[in-house]
């Protein structure tokens, strides 16, 4: 059997995707798999941490039958979500293959939602605070470990 080797980069909370990519591609393969972890000083890494590994899995086990996924989505177009109606006005940073156009029933484009990747410092920051709030509606506390990790991220 041929063996695989390749290698992800742990960035914006993305390995999950990569794997699933990688694993689906390569089904029934043999392979070895190296991570490479990115400069956890950077106030990015700890947005996405804090994002991925524990606000989406709190409102995913209250909301969304434990689906991260599904979570990330509907949180995304609730907050995320940006109105354009024509190719020219959609902003250069989000014409790429991570975002998310919605077209109405007739084929014209309704708008369009940016990968959190893609978001500035500021706006994965405005973004994060808004899906606090959806875990307030929620009634979710955090763990004392959370709530370093928060600090880490909310600066």
């Amino acid at each position: 059997m041929r063996s695989l080797t390749t290698e992800f980069t742990v960035k914006n909370g993305r390995l999950i995707a990569q794997l699933d990519s990688f694993l689906l591609a390569n089904d029934g393969k043999e392979g070895e798999l190296k991570l490479k972890i990115v400069n956890t000083d950077k106030v990015m890494y700890w947005r996405h941490k804090y994002y991925r590994s524990i606000l989406l899995p709190y409102i995913a086990q209250e909301s969304f039958s434990g689906d991260d996924f599904q979570a990330h989505i509907e949180m995304k177009k609730m907050f995320l979500f940006v109105p354009v109606f024509e190719y020219r006005d959609i902003p250069e940073r989000h014409k790429n293959e991570k975002t998310m156009f919605l077209f109405e029933a007739s084929g014209s484009l309704k708008g369009l939602i940016p990968s959190t990747g893609d978001l500035t410092d500021e706006e994965m920051k405005q973004y994060i605070l808004q899906v606090e709030g959806i875990m307030l509606e929620l009634q979710i506390s955090l763990t004392e470990q959370e709530i370093i990790t928060r600090s880490k991220a909310i600066v």
